[in-house]
């Protein structure tokens, strides 16, 4: 059986006898650089990243906690990693918000009224409005902080089943394949004027806690259902204390040392 001769690869310089380097994955014996070999690399590694993207989407919607399972489990090729697969969905929903001229911000009023109350005076109201703008500049960094503490949230409910990080995959693959889910509710809102929260709430704790059934271990699956549940609302809740706190402190410290004057002229 013929076999080739060892070489030095052209990345990392170490010998190698096959068709890619055995230490950094490095293609040997390359030819010199045509239109074809250009297309040949762009266009496999396009489609390979939608087969990863794919299957993905694909098992998180028949199979919600499989990809995350088999992710802390040590498999990571087959799956697109869960943050990459979380900031893909939530660039597209704001490309779509994009497209149609939709503001997200806009959407999601009705909920802050709500949580805010309807009687604010104007000092309220402007802040609230700044307040909005800042989070639809930075949505989704924004969107990232939030899953750190639904995780936290998980590690207390679900106890010496995973560490922090294991946690954290599986929030990011769920809320990112939410944000495929709720992309439908962008069209809605541009066509009828609605944001339908109540539902995608709805949405968003049913599958949270669904894939929980599978993604961690217990006795009871009703258990483990409510359980999941409460991770999500006291994940949620702790991002908003936390975030509130800091935000006030922040504000409190520019208006005093940087600019007074931010929401009007000082008496």
């Amino acid at each position: 059986m013929e076999t080739s001769e060892p070489s030095s690869c052209y990345n990392c310089g170490l010998e190698s006898s096959g068709k890619y380097c055995a230490n950094c994955g490095q293609r040997q014996g390359v030819s010199k650089i045509t239109f074809k070999s250009l297309g040949s690399d762009f266009f496999g590694r396009i489609f390979s990243l939608d087969a990863k993207l794919l299957r993905t989407f694909i098992d998180l919607s028949v199979r919600p906690a499989q990809a995350s399972i088999e992710y802390v489990e040590g498999n990571r090729v087959k799956y697109m990693g869960p943050i990459a697969y979380f900031f893909i969905a939530l660039t597209f929903e704001i490309l779509l918000a994009s497209y149609l001229g939709v503001n997200i911000i806009e959407m999601g009023k009705p909920a802050q009224e709500a949580i805010a109350g309807q009687d604010l005076n104007d000092a309220q109201v402007q802040i609230q409005n700044w307040f909005s703008q800042k989070i639809s500049e930075n949505l989704r960094t924004f969107s990232f902080l939030r899953i750190p503490f639904i995780a936290v949230a998980a590690m207390w409910f679900f106890r010496k089943q995973y560490n922090f990080l294991e946690h954290s995959v599986m929030a990011f693959y769920t809320h990112g394949h939410l944000v495929w889910i709720s992309l439908i509710s962008i069209p809605l809102y541009y066509f009828t004027g609605r944001a339908f929260l109540g539902v995608s709430f709805a949405i968003t704790f049913i599958y949270f806690a669904w894939t929980c059934i599978d993604f961690y271990s217990g006795k009871s699956k009703v258990r483990r259902f409510l359980k999941g549940l409460l991770a999500q609302a006291v994940g949620f809740a702790l991002f908003l204390v936390v975030f509130i706190v800091v935000f006030v402190v922040g504000l409190v410290l520019y208006i005093r040392f940087i600019d007074p004057t931010l929401f009007g002229p000082v008496n």
